[in-house]
């Protein structure tokens, strides 16, 4: 797999990572705030 190989650059990689969890992150978030205003 090429999401395993060593690359000189990491950061951009680290950087994908974090926007990726925070993107989960702010779904579950907005999702959460959704089903609440849905049921009150």
């Amino acid at each position: 797999m090429t999401i395993m190989a060593e690359q000189p650059k990491k950061k951009p990689n680290n950087l994908r990572t974090g926007l990726l969890l925070a993107g989960v992150a702010l779904f579950f978030f907005v999702m959460l705030f959704v089903k609440r205003l849905w049921l009150m």
